[in-house]
C-alpha cells in the first residue's frame, strides 16, 4: 500500500476525494454494463447493474478511504469538525452501497453470487501477504550480540509482474460481462432477446482496453518520485491510485517498471490498440474508441490535470453513449434493426 499523504485539504477538496471521485469512477461502470446488457441480451436487468456499480464504489470508496485515513485522525485531534463530517459521510456512502449490492445479490441466482466472489477476491487480496517463508537469520547490530531476528518475506499478488493490468482486465472486460449472463440468461433460457454486439467479440475489446487503462495509470504514476514534486495537489492525485505511486522506489513489477521505460510503455501499448483496431476493423465503434484512447495513451503523464486521468477511466464510456444515441434514433424512426 502507498505511504498516505497528510496534507491540510479543504472539506470541498476531501468530499471530492472520497466521494466526488469514486462516484465519477463509478458512473463509467455503470455506462459500460447498461451497453453491455443492452448490446449483447437487448434487455436491461437492474440487479447486476446494481451489483456492479455498487462493488465498484465500495472496491474504489474503501481504498480511497483507507489511503486518507490519516487525514481523518489528524482532524479529529484537531477539532476540524467539517473534515470529521465528510468522512462520516463517505461511511454512509459505502455503506448504503453494501446495503444496495447484498439485495441485489439476494435477489440474483446462486451463480451470480461465485461469479462476483471470484471477481472480488484477486482485487481484495491484491496487497495481502498469501504466505511467508523465512529468511537466513540475521544479526541486528554489534552492540545487541546474541540477539538474532529472522524476518519474512510474503507472497503477495502485486508481486507477480505484470499481474495489476491483468486482473483489471479480466474483472472488467470479462467479469461484467459474465455477472450480466449469470443474470439474464435464467431469465431468458432460450437465448437473448435481441443482440447486436458479438459477446465475444465485446468481451476481447473490453479486456484489452482496460488492461491497457491500468497500465496507463502506471505509467502517470511511474514518472513520479515523491521527493521530486511538492505540490500538494498532484501528491493527492497519486495517491488516490493505491500501489502505483511508489512502484518503482519499492520494485512493485508493474509493466513501466518492468519495460523501465515510459516512452516504451506508450509504444507497446500503441501496438496493443493499433492490433486491437485492425482486428475489428469492421466495428466502428471499436475503431473510432481505440483512435481516441491512443490519444489518451501519448497525452497522460503525471503533469496531467485531474480530468485527463477521468478521461482515461472512462475510456469506454463514448461507445456506451453514443450506441445509445444511435439506438434511440433508431427507435424513434421504427427501425427493427440496431
Amino acid at each position: 500500500m502507498s505511504t498516505p499523504i497528510v496534507q491540510p485539504l479543504s472539506p470541498q477538496r476531501m468530499y471530492e476525494v472520497l466521494i466526488g471521485e469514486v462516484l465519477s469512477t463509478s458512473l463509467s461502470t455503470l455506462a459500460i454494463t447498461l451497453f453491455i446488457s443492452q448490446s449483447t441480451w437487448g434487455v436491461i436487468d437492474w440487479r447486476p447493474i446494481l451489483i456492479l456499480f455498487t462493488a465498484d464504489y465500495i472496491g474504489f470508496g474503501f481504498d480511497h478511504y483507507l489511503d486518507n485515513r490519516p487525514i481523518l485522525l489528524r482532524a479529529r485531534a484537531a477539532g476540524e469538525a467539517d473534515i470529521v463530517t465528510v468522512f462520516w459521510r463517505a461511511r454512509f456512502a459505502l455503506t448504503s452501497a453494501a446495503i444496495l449490492l447484498a439485495v441485489a445479490l439476494i435477489l440474483s441466482p446462486l451463480s451470480t453470487w461465485l461469479i462476483t466472489a471470484t471477481l472480488l477476491v484477486p482485487a481484495l487480496l491484491w496487497d495481502t501477504p498469501l504466505f511467508y517463508w523465512g529468511q537466513p537469520v540475521v544479526q541486528l547490530s554489534e552492540k545487541a550480540k546474541g540477539e538474532t531476528e529472522e524476518p519474512q518475506s510474503g507472497f503477495a499478488i502485486k508481486r507477480i509482474p505484470g499481474m495489476k493490468p491483468v486482473i483489471v482486465g479480466l474483472i472488467r472486460g470479462c467479469g461484467y460481462y459474465a455477472v450480466i449472463r449469470s443474470v439474464v440468461a435464467a431469465l431468458y433460457p432460450n437465448g437473448p432477446v435481441m443482440r447486436s454486439w458479438d459477446p465475444i467479440q465485446l468481451v476481447i475489446w473490453s479486456t484489452i482496453n482496460w488492461t491497457c487503462i491500468s497500465v496507463r495509470i502506471s505509467v502517470r504514476c511511474f514518472a513520479f518520485l515523491p521527493p521530486a514534486h511538492t505540490d500538494p495537489e498532484l501528491s493527492q492525485t497519486l495517491a488516490d491510485v493505491r500501489d502505483f505511486a511508489d512502484d518503482r522506489v519499492s520494485g512493485v513489477p508493474t509493466i513501466p517498471v518492468l519495460l523501465e521505460s515510459v516512452y516504451k510503455t506508450r509504444v507497446l501499448l500503441t501496438i496493443v490498440h493499433a492490433l486491437t483496431m485492425l482486428t475489428f476493423f469492421n466495428n466502428p465503434y471499436i475503431v473510432l474508441n481505440t483512435l481516441y484512447t491512443i490519444g489518451l495513451v501519448w497525452i497522460m503523464d503525471d503533469k496531467s490535470p485531474r480530468f485527463i486521468y477521468r478521461l482515461n477511466t472512462h475510456s469506454q464510456t463514448p461507445v456506451a453513449a453514443t450506441y445509445s444515441l444511435v439506438h434511440a434514433y433508431r427507435w424513434l424512426n421504427s427501425s427493427n434493426t440496431i
